[in-house]
């Protein structure tokens, strides 16, 4: 209860901290039949990335983007993750709906760095695998996997989950930072949010990880 109360009185305070910083607006995202309002700053949206894949290309996304009030953004994350108790899977699922409302013009590229660097400032273990014409969002699970995965590759090469096809063997991983917490696609506790699509979800994930 009091990690719970922690996050939403810290998503409140840093609505409050930052609202006279940059430009700040409010996006309407359909989530398994809710509507969540996420509230971000405008640039964030607009943060330049190069043509090349390469490590100098992810680094100046990610210190640029890094230089925005981004908190706005992953404070309304973590309030939903909070309030509809999502798991770690669903809270990426979030996450990815929540970009692709916010940036529906941008290259898939450009949303596997967004979705990257969420993921990394929420706390968790990432990197990206790239090659030269793809990038592959990568988290460390200390799940059992039975099969592949969606939409990671696992940092442990003995569960590697690959989400399209096999991994080349001249792809290369990159890491800002290398501690976090481990993501996981165990359902621990029923989310709040009481969806048909939400269950089918939760169903072929379980059925992939062998529970």
């Amino acid at each position: 209860m009091k990690s719970i109360y922690f996050i939403i009185t810290l998503f409140f305070m840093m609505q409050g901290t930052v609202a006279f910083a940059g430009d700040k607006k409010n996006a309407a995202v359909k989530f398994y039949g809710e509507t969540v309002a996420i509230r971000y700053d405008v640039d964030m949206t607009s943060i330049p990335l190069g043509k090349e894949i390469s490590e100098e290309t992810f680094k100046k996304f990610y210190y640029n983007i890094n230089n925005t009030q981004y908190i706005s953004l992953l404070g309304s994350l973590l309030h939903y993750k909070s309030t509809y108790q999502l798991n770690d899977w669903l809270y990426y699922l979030l996450i990815n709906e929540t970009t692709a409302t916010l940036l529906p013009e941008k290259s898939d590229t450009y949303k596997t760095l967004f979705n990257w660097f969420l993921l990394q400032k929420s706390g968790y273990r990432v990197q990206l695998n790239h090659a030269a014409d793809k990038v592959n969002l990568a988290v460390y699970t200390l799940d059992e996997v039975k099969d592949k995965g969606f939409w990671v590759d696992i940092i442990d090469p003995n569960k590697l989950q690959k989400d399209e096809g096999e991994l080349e063997e001249t792809s290369s991983k990159f890491n800002i930072h290398f501690s976090g917490k481990a993501f996981s696609f165990n359902m621990k506790e029923m989310p709040t949010l009481n969806n048909p699509e939400m269950k089918k979800e939760l169903l072929r994930v379980s059925e992939i990880m062998g529970d």
